[in-house]
């Protein structure tokens, strides 16, 4: 098989690009099956399923922009998705009342790296931080680049 001429293996290269972004197939092979295999063992009708849309919403969703319009105040959303419910709601079809469960879900297995809950100017905002989860081990968890757990 040829190499695809234009595709670049660096992020940030695919990023300038515009309107394109890249996610480790792992996490639909791997780390998807085992969340949704363990909440089904202990309670098979749990409905797990919609955390795939969920998670795919905000990974497409994340603020790449570093500093504000005038190119020097730093963004405080850089790297996070900072979408309403209303909004993943819309994109998913997922009640909002299941989005506060299904972040906690995605944090606790790595696909989140955290979550913040902020009021700025009168409004309360829930920033979302994806993982990109660059090491997943074969049994489908994440593994920490810094600390290898």
């Amino acid at each position: 098989m040829g190499k695809q001429k234009g595709l670049s293996a660096d992020k940030q290269a695919l990023q300038d690009v515009g309107n394109y972004e890249t996610y480790n197939r792992d996490i639909m092979r791997k780390v998807f099956p085992r969340i949704i295999s363990e909440f089904k063992a202990k309670s098979p009708r749990t409905s797990v399923g919609d955390i795939i849309p969920f998670y795919f919403a905000i990974l497409s969703l994340v603020d790449s922009r570093e500093y504000l319009t005038d190119g020097k105040t730093p963004n405080r959303s850089y790297g996070a998705a900072f979408p309403s419910q209303d909004r993943l709601y819309e994109m998913t079809g997922i009640n909002r009342k299941r989005h506060t469960w299904l972040a906690t879900v995605l944090l606790q297995n790595g696909l989140l790296r955290d979550i913040r809950r902020e009021f700025v100017s009168g409004r309360h905002y829930i920033y979302y931080y994806p993982s990109f989860c660059p090491y997943i081990s074969e049994d489908g968890f994440i593994i920490d680049a810094e600390t290898g757990e």
